[in-house]
């Protein structure tokens, strides 16, 4: 593989290239009168637009070919032309695709839709859960305390049955009137 040449090796050959030039062989009179020679004119004026040159030739001397460019054209025709239905059919399958996430995306909105509702429903049922156990507690210990105020009132009626089956049997024996009696059974 070649390596492309440095900036620096670049200048370096353009310096060793030789340069001809043709001299004027009568000098002019203004030149001789202010002491500037022809080297100097050459060496700060035409040496560095020749290394330009001389850099650009390589790049430019050749033949321009216009069937290379046509033929780079032709080409590049024909591999849209080759490629073009296989170009359509990603773009259909592309589309497909997004059709196919589009329908995706909608489900998956109306399930978090979904999702969030039921989860308000359940925060709601939670709650009149809780309100239930607490009514529920409240109803027992309600239910327990009329228990023992039904026991307290059953055994006090018990009692003045009794007390009354003994006034009635005391009476009784007074009287001389046998009673059947009021107890139970």
């Amino acid at each position: 593989m070649e390596r492309r040449a440095t900036r620096k090796e670049k200048e370096k050959a353009i310096i060793t290239k030789e340069v001809t030039l043709e001299r004027n062989p009568v000098p002019s009179a203004k030149a001789k009168s202010e002491g500037i020679n022809d080297g100097d004119v050459l060496c700060e004026q035409v040496i560095p637009l020749l290394r330009y040159l001389n850099s650009k030739l390589e790049k430019y001397a050749g033949p321009t070919n216009v069937g290379f460019y046509m033929e780079l054209v032709r080409n590049r025709m024909r591999v849209k032309a080759a490629t073009a239905p296989a170009v359509v059919e990603k773009k259909k399958q592309l589309w497909e695709t997004e059709v196919k996430y589009e329908v995706l995306r909608k489900r998956l909105s109306e399930e978090v839709e979904l999702e969030k509702f039921s989860e308000k429903g359940c925060e709601s049922l939670r709650a009149d859960i809780k309100f239930i156990r607490c009514a529920t507690v409240n109803l027992r210990d309600r239910l327990e305390a009329y228990r023992v105020a039904l026991n307290e009132e059953s055994r006090r009626v018990d009692e003045l049955i009794t007390d009354l089956e003994k006034k009635d049997q005391t009476h009784a024996a007074k009287g001389g009137i046998k009673s059947k009696g009021f107890g139970r059974v």
